[in-house]
Protein backbone atom coordinates (compact mmCIF):
# COMPACT_ATOMS: atom_id res chain seq x y z
CA UNK A 1 0.00 0.00 0.00
CA UNK A 2 1.51 3.15 -1.23
CA UNK A 3 0.83 6.16 1.11
CA UNK A 4 3.03 9.16 0.66
CA UNK A 5 5.93 10.32 -1.53
CA UNK A 6 9.58 9.96 -1.86
CA UNK A 7 11.68 12.30 -0.27
CA UNK A 8 15.48 12.47 0.21
CA UNK A 9 15.40 8.61 0.25
CA UNK A 10 12.75 8.88 3.19
CA UNK A 11 8.87 7.93 3.01
CA UNK A 12 6.58 10.73 4.01
CA UNK A 13 3.42 9.23 5.67
CA UNK A 14 -0.07 11.40 5.68
CA UNK A 15 -0.07 12.43 9.12
CA UNK A 16 -3.82 12.02 9.23
CA UNK A 17 -3.70 8.38 8.09
CA UNK A 18 -0.76 7.16 10.42
CA UNK A 19 -2.74 8.69 13.21
CA UNK A 20 -6.17 7.37 12.27
CA UNK A 21 -4.88 3.81 11.69
CA UNK A 22 -3.06 4.00 14.95
CA UNK A 23 -5.66 4.93 16.74
CA UNK A 24 -8.65 2.56 15.34
CA UNK A 25 -6.08 -0.27 14.97
CA UNK A 26 -4.19 -2.25 17.32
CA UNK A 27 -0.55 -1.94 15.39
CA UNK A 28 2.38 -4.22 15.78
CA UNK A 29 4.90 -3.23 13.03
CA UNK A 30 5.42 -0.64 10.52
CA UNK A 31 8.03 -1.28 7.90
CA UNK A 32 8.87 1.36 4.74
CA UNK A 33 10.47 0.17 1.48
CA UNK A 34 10.94 2.93 -1.27
CA UNK A 35 7.40 2.23 -2.22
CA UNK A 36 5.43 0.61 0.24
CA UNK A 37 4.25 0.24 4.11
CA UNK A 38 4.02 -2.82 5.52
CA UNK A 39 1.94 -2.97 8.39
CA UNK A 40 1.61 -5.44 10.52
CA UNK A 41 -2.09 -5.61 12.62
CA UNK A 42 -3.37 -7.51 15.84
CA UNK A 43 -6.86 -8.26 14.68
CA UNK A 44 -9.56 -11.00 16.52
CA UNK A 45 -10.93 -12.42 13.84
CA UNK A 46 -11.40 -12.28 9.68
CA UNK A 47 -14.34 -10.12 10.38
CA UNK A 48 -12.37 -7.29 11.64
CA UNK A 49 -9.92 -8.09 8.81
CA UNK A 50 -12.76 -7.44 6.31
CA UNK A 51 -13.85 -4.19 8.28
CA UNK A 52 -10.19 -2.87 8.04
CA UNK A 53 -9.81 -3.66 4.18
CA UNK A 54 -12.79 -2.31 3.26
CA UNK A 55 -12.28 0.78 5.78
CA UNK A 56 -8.71 1.37 4.11
CA UNK A 57 -10.13 0.42 0.54
CA UNK A 58 -12.99 3.29 0.97
CA UNK A 59 -10.08 5.57 2.17
CA UNK A 60 -8.21 5.37 -1.42
CA UNK A 61 -5.94 3.00 -0.33
CA UNK A 62 -4.62 -0.40 -2.57
CA UNK A 63 -4.29 -2.83 0.47
CA UNK A 64 -2.51 -6.27 -0.16
CA UNK A 65 -2.70 -9.13 2.75
CA UNK A 66 1.11 -10.80 2.70
CA UNK A 67 0.36 -13.09 5.39
CA UNK A 68 -2.02 -14.08 8.13
CA UNK A 69 -0.96 -15.69 11.37
CA UNK A 70 -3.48 -17.46 13.65
CA UNK A 71 -2.68 -16.58 16.99
CA UNK A 72 -5.73 -17.71 18.26
CA UNK A 73 -4.09 -20.94 20.09
CA UNK A 74 -2.14 -18.67 22.48
CA UNK A 75 -5.04 -16.93 23.96
CA UNK A 76 -7.24 -19.74 24.21
CA UNK A 77 -6.47 -20.63 28.03
CA UNK A 78 -6.74 -17.09 29.07
CA UNK A 79 -9.88 -15.96 31.12
CA UNK A 80 -12.00 -13.55 30.15
CA UNK A 81 -10.47 -10.93 32.81
CA UNK A 82 -7.14 -12.27 31.43
CA UNK A 83 -8.03 -10.75 28.40
CA UNK A 84 -9.18 -8.17 28.87
CA UNK A 85 -6.36 -6.53 31.14
CA UNK A 86 -3.91 -7.68 28.60
CA UNK A 87 -6.31 -6.00 25.87
CA UNK A 88 -6.49 -3.02 27.72
CA UNK A 89 -2.55 -2.46 28.57
CA UNK A 90 -1.80 -3.47 24.84
CA UNK A 91 -4.25 -0.66 24.22
CA UNK A 92 -2.96 1.75 26.26
CA UNK A 93 0.78 1.15 25.62
CA UNK A 94 1.81 -0.37 28.82
CA UNK A 95 4.32 -2.96 27.31
CA UNK A 96 5.92 0.13 24.99
CA UNK A 97 9.49 1.47 26.18
CA UNK A 98 8.85 4.08 27.27
CA UNK A 99 6.12 2.59 28.89
CA UNK A 100 2.66 4.61 27.59
CA UNK A 101 0.99 3.90 30.76
CA UNK A 102 1.35 1.92 33.83
CA UNK A 103 -0.33 -0.28 36.52
CA UNK A 104 -2.01 2.99 38.60
CA UNK A 105 -3.67 4.22 35.35
CA UNK A 106 -4.63 0.43 34.18
CA UNK A 107 -6.25 0.23 37.56
CA UNK A 108 -8.19 3.15 37.14
CA UNK A 109 -9.60 2.04 33.99
CA UNK A 110 -10.32 -1.21 34.97
CA UNK A 111 -11.70 -0.19 38.59
CA UNK A 112 -9.71 -3.07 40.03
CA UNK A 113 -6.04 -2.74 42.45
CA UNK A 114 -3.13 -2.52 41.34
CA UNK A 115 -1.67 -5.83 42.94
CA UNK A 116 -4.75 -7.59 40.85
CA UNK A 117 -3.89 -5.66 37.59
CA UNK A 118 -0.35 -6.55 37.95
CA UNK A 119 -1.48 -10.32 39.22
CA UNK A 120 -4.20 -10.67 35.56
CA UNK A 121 -1.24 -9.67 33.64
CA UNK A 122 1.25 -11.74 35.28
CA UNK A 123 -1.33 -15.21 34.78
CA UNK A 124 -1.98 -14.34 31.23
CA UNK A 125 1.41 -13.62 29.84
CA UNK A 126 2.89 -16.92 31.71
CA UNK A 127 -0.10 -18.72 30.15
CA UNK A 128 0.82 -17.08 26.57
CA UNK A 129 4.64 -17.72 26.51
CA UNK A 130 4.13 -21.14 28.42
CA UNK A 131 1.97 -22.23 25.39
CA UNK A 132 4.58 -20.82 22.44
CA UNK A 133 7.43 -22.63 24.81
CA UNK A 134 5.58 -26.03 24.62
CA UNK A 135 5.01 -25.71 20.89
CA UNK A 136 7.73 -24.75 19.37
CA UNK A 137 9.46 -27.03 22.22
CA UNK A 138 11.80 -24.33 23.43
CA UNK A 139 11.55 -25.23 27.23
Amino acid sequence: MYLGHKKYGVIIVKTSLYKYIVENYRVLKILFDNRSIYIDFLLRNTDELKYLLTDLYNRNFFVRVIELYDLRRYFLHLTDKQEKVLSIAYREKYFERPRGSNLSNLSRILGISVPTVHEHLRKALYKIIQKYFIENKVA
